[in-house]
């Protein structure tokens, strides 16, 4: 089968009011589809639509209502960036700090790269095979030329996870032997399996903010699980 054929914005305009959508003037319609693709607009009129899987919208639907949700959903981005670039600030720090002081106690200090110390091996192996890709990527970057001409390319735990995408940092927790999960979860009041979940959570949401997904009115995976002392708290 062939893909679609790609259209000028006169043409998606046209597409658009076929399926039911109001648009009374064409030129601010055309500004909008010259800024925000036809494919991402139309994504914020899922709940606007007929049937689940259909093109057609309801009536009274209009391309300022899609418009104004996909700002919002801009804005809510944004807004979620600056806190969970805390959060990730936050466990870099936790993870690092407590699974250095367990598994590099001796020199040369380079146990973190040795994968006997860790509960998951395979996840670790692949989390260095992605490690490198960044190493390498980022070869010309002080913090990665220091390494390589003083410490044959190796870093201590707390360098390393700086250059660590936020989903390998989420699955390299889970890779950690359960007393150093524990550890880290204790020191943000939480369960090291509930804080497992948080993690992968956050990785998702901070992926999806940090290029572009739309948040509003999608079901994300893994759903959030919250802990009983916590409902407990916010019931009080």
């Amino acid at each position: 089968m062939d893909l679609k054929q790609p259209l000028p914005y006169e043409k998606q305009i046209q597409k658009l009011l076929e399926h039911g959508l109001i648009i009374n003037n064409h030129a601010f319609a055309e500004e909008i589809l010259s800024q925000v693709n036809y494919y991402r607009l139309t994504g914020y009129g899922v709940q606007f639509r007929k049937k689940p899987n259909a093109s057609d919208f309801l009536p009274g639907t209009d391309i300022k209502t899609l418009y104004s949700i996909y700002l919002f959903d801009q804005e809510m981005r944004g807004l979620l960036l600056t806190y969970l670039d805390i959060i990730e600030a936050l466990f870099r720090t936790r993870i690092s700090y407590y699974a250095s002081l367990k598994l590099c106690n001796t020199p040369p200090y380079n146990q973190h790269y040795d994968p006997s110390n860790y509960f998951n091996k395979s996840t670790f192996n692949s989390i260095m095979t992605a490690l490198e890709r960044e190493h390498n990527y980022n070869c010309d970057t002080l913090i990665i030329k220091h390494h390589d001409q003083n410490y044959s390319g190796q870093m201590p735990l707390w360098v390393g996870v700086n250059i660590m995408s936020f989903s390998n940092l989420s699955k390299y927790y889970t890779c950690l032997p359960y007393n150093i999960q524990k550890q880290i979860a204790q020191s943000v009041e939480s369960h090291h399996a509930a804080l497992k979940n948080h993690l992968h959570a956050l990785s998702v949401v901070r992926n999806k903010c940090a290029h572009g997904g739309r948040l509003y009115n999608v079901k994300f995976n893994p759903p959030v699980k919250l802990e009983r002392s916590f409902l407990k708290k916010i019931r009080q």
